[in-house]
């Protein structure tokens, strides 16, 4: 008969939980005499004070030889994709600094569950040798059920509608009840690691008015002030890559930038193409929501498997999640008005090129937060830096539309990078961000999202992550002086 063998996975960690990509997970063997022959039915999951106020979670589990798991099908990481984009719905949660934080612990929880039973990749925060044997698909449900129910416990209805929906299709046995344990437990690690990432805290905002000085109008206040503060999932701190910030009020960046938005960006311009103006209305649904909806499509195109699609919607949502963190830090750094303020106000700017229209409007609404960097913008080049850098090409074509687009019409788009580089220009055609702002968002995102792919999530050591054929050559010019791709360059050749 087959030994199980108890194994542990020691996470160490500090406030930040990944401060640098050193701070990896290992593996640990228990003392020989606690080798058994009996399969293990639950995982435990312990958490243990060390000193210097480190937190160390251990996360026991049984491992068998076995058969290998069977082909999974990948549209287990995708429909809860989906829940989890309706479960935010369903609550009114839909600004991208918490639903894209939900969604890098749903996708990060999902991960390393499936990647437990058959370890392709390196961890997010868990690398654990399971059951080989145990449902991928289970693991995989039972880890997305168990974040969105803790986070969103009003749901509960319809999260468990959606979980019994998966785990219908999986006969029932000790492989499913092993997958479902190892996700309710990999879940309770990212659950813990999040826990107190100071996503709850809020600040009230004090910044004194005066020309180029961002002032929410009553009765709003400015939203998301502490969110720069909030533990990264895998930056060093959220002002790691933070932006050189906005051009001087008398410059002529400034005043070039002032007045393309006042021209392109008003509700009643005479300047913005028909075209313009629908880019702007479709993009103005959330970032998270397009992008996952951009990355279902991709994945589909592509035929991504199971570990291959949990792998590339943890990296896109990782990174996501970052980006917003970065963004906010920069934002709350700089203070700088948004283009409505700066119109109504430009007599008071010191700027003779700027001239002042107190009737101004935007074609679409402001929003409740400083203007540098464009956070959509942002979110966008993180995501798309991580996609093209995944399949090795930028080159990949996909129609779409979001919930905002006009007619429910859709727009398409031969490479992420010509996406990104549309949806910075609809923020300046909507009249709600001047063009350095989301210019500078672009070169963040790109950072984040390139600091996020190759860092985390690497495949390990003797294993090849699958590359489309048409796409090696690409993927090598990511990899300086190296003739291996960057999505195989842990891997043997």
């Amino acid at each position: 008969m087959a030994l199980a063998v108890d194994h542990c996975v020691e996470r160490i960690s500090h406030f930040n939980p990944f401060p640098s990509v050193e701070a990896r997970t290992r593996v640990m063997s228990l003392p020989e005499k606690q080798i058994t022959n009996k399969p293990m039915k639950t995982i435990k999951l312990h958490s243990i004070k060390l000193r210097a106020g480190r937190l160390c979670t251990v996360l026991c589990v049984g491992v068998a030889a076995g058969l290998s798991s069977a082909a999974a099908k990948a549209d287990v990481v995708t429909d809860w994709n989906q829940t989890t984009l309706n479960t935010l719905a369903a609550v009114g949660q839909r600004r991208t600094p918490p639903s894209g934080r939900l969604l890098a612990m749903v996708h990060s929880a999902m991960h390393d569950s499936i990647n437990a039973i058959d370890r392709r990749f390196n961890g997010y925060a868990v690398n654990i040798q399971a059951n080989p044997s145990a449902s991928p698909e289970a693991a995989t449900a039972a880890a997305a059920h168990a974040v969105l129910l803790n986070q969103i416990p009003s749901q509960q209805a319809n999260l468990d509608a959606a979980y019994v929906a998966s785990l219908a299709a999986i006969p029932d046995g000790a492989s499913k009840t092993d997958g479902i344990s190892i996700g309710e437990s990999v879940a309770a690690v990212i659950l813990g690691l999040r826990s107190n990432d100071g996503s709850s805290v809020t600040l009230p905002y004090t910044q004194a008015p005066g020309p180029g000085v961002f002032e929410p109008v009553p009765p709003a206040t400015a939203v998301f002030v502490a969110w720069g503060q909030v533990t990264p999932f895998t930056l060093r701190s959220g002002s790691q890559f933070r932006a050189e910030g906005p051009p001087a009020l008398t410059s002529a960046d400034y005043t070039r930038d002032f007045n393309e938005v006042k021209s392109l960006g008003a509700a009643n311009s005479t300047t913005r193409t028909e075209d313009q103006t629908d880019a702007a209305r479709f993009w103005d649904e959330n970032a998270q929501i397009g992008w996952n909806s951009i990355a279902r499509i991709v994945s589909a195109q592509q035929g991504l498997d199971l570990w291959e699609n949990a792998r590339f919607f943890a990296l896109i949502n990782l990174a996501g999640a970052d980006a917003s963190i970065a963004v906010f830090d920069t934002k709350y750094t700089y203070n700088f008005w948004r283009p409505k303020a700066a119109i109504h106000a430009a007599d008071t700017d010191g700027n003779p090129d700027t001239v002042a229209d107190p009737s101004w409007t935007s074609l679409l609404s402001d929003v409740a937060h400083p203007d540098y960097v464009s956070q959509h913008t942002a979110y966008s080049a993180a995501v798309a830096k991580v996609m093209s850098s995944f399949f090795g090409t930028d080159d990949i074509s996909f129609s779409f539309a979001t919930s905002t687009a006009p007619g429910g019409v859709a727009r398409s788009y031969h490479s992420f990078s010509q996406t990104v580089e549309e949806i910075s220009g609809a923020r300046v055609w909507a009249g709600i961000h001047f063009r350095t702002a989301c210019k500078d968002a672009q070169n963040q995102g790109r950072q984040v999202g390139h600091w996020v792919f190759h860092k985390f999530l690497e495949p390990v050591k003797q294993r090849n992550s699958r590359l489309l054929p048409h796409h090696r050559d690409a993927a090598r010019q990511e990899c300086p002086g190296s003739t291996t791709p960057w999505r195989n360059r842990k891997g043997a050749k």
